[in-house]
């Protein structure tokens, strides 16, 4: 492995499986190796990493903008204080921009800090990222006259988000068809309950079961997958949860709803030291 060799893009998406812990034991140890003597690619990385946190925090942003144009502004009187004779003393505003500055930089590690711990306060609770993130597969069917009562009253209830009565009617077609057993399953994990083992069973037996059949269905896998991780997280097991959005999150074309909601619940989990 030699991201030096390779273009900014590759560069760019090794940086990112290193920060996301995506890479094995022996790529992670042999770039932390290079970053040692490498100062380009550590930059690099370091820049990457702050770009995720100030993505989600554009508190961070300002107050980054902030110290640029003191910066900025400092430079250039000093450049101008070359250009002419030394003074006996720092004129006053050198003086106020120079502790403007050292403020500004203060504040900006404070409130990095803060928000950083805020984040992980916030977000490290399991039951609020499982409600924040439980969102339904949505409805694929279309309201036929052609379908059964009972199937059509659970479409219904689907939509409309009445899961113990959705749960209750699609369990009658679980043998019909595996899209009736995951639309079971979605309902179901979406009722209120203090045990979710039972449904992290039964999504694991559809997900063998959508990988045992022809053409394989990659997309409700997906999904699939999304709830499982959903359900180790609700559960508190962060580390495997937190993986399976990782390489959810490395999958191509996904559904729209399903990419959508993962990227942002990607970003909540990157900085989750789980």
């Amino acid at each position: 492995m030699n991201p030096v060799s390779g273009s900014q893009s590759e560069r760019v998406k090794l940086i990112r499986r290193y920060l996301t812990d995506r890479l094995s034991e022996l790529e992670k140890k042999e770039f932390e190796q290079q970053l040692t003597y490498d100062p380009i690619l550590k930059n690099d990385t370091e820049f990457i990493r702050n770009l995720f946190v100030m993505y989600e925090q554009p508190e961070l942003i300002k107050a980054g903008q902030t110290l640029l144009t003191l910066r900025s502004e400092r430079l250039t009187e000093i450049k101008l204080k070359g250009n002419k004779a030394k003074p006996s003393h720092k004129p006053p505003r050198l003086i106020h921009k120079t502790r403007n500055l050292l403020i500004g930089s203060v504040m900006l590690l404070l409130l990095f800090f803060i928000l950083i711990i805020n984040n992980i306060i916030i977000f490290a609770d399991h039951d609020q990222l499982f409600k924040n993130y439980l969102q339904p597969h949505p409805s694929i069917f279309s309201q036929s006259t052609s379908a059964p009562p009972n199937l059509r009253s659970a479409i219904y209830n689907y939509e409309n988000s009445n899961w113990e009565e959705a749960s209750r009617l699609f369990k009658q077609y679980t043998e019909v068809d595996p899209i009736y057993k995951f639309y079971y399953a979605v309902s179901t994990v979406n009722l209120s309950k203090s045990d979710y083992q039972e449904d992290l069973d039964r999504f694991i037996a559809l997900k063998r079961e959508l990988e045992a059949n022809q053409p394989i269905n990659k997309n409700l896998i997906a999904w699939v997958d999304y709830y499982i991780a959903l359900i180790n997280i609700k559960q508190g097991d962060f580390r495997e949860g937190k993986q399976m959005i990782n390489a959810l999150a490395e999958k191509e074309n996904l559904d729209t709803a399903l990419h959508e909601v993962i990227d942002k619940m990607w970003l909540r989990l990157l900085f989750l030291f789980y």
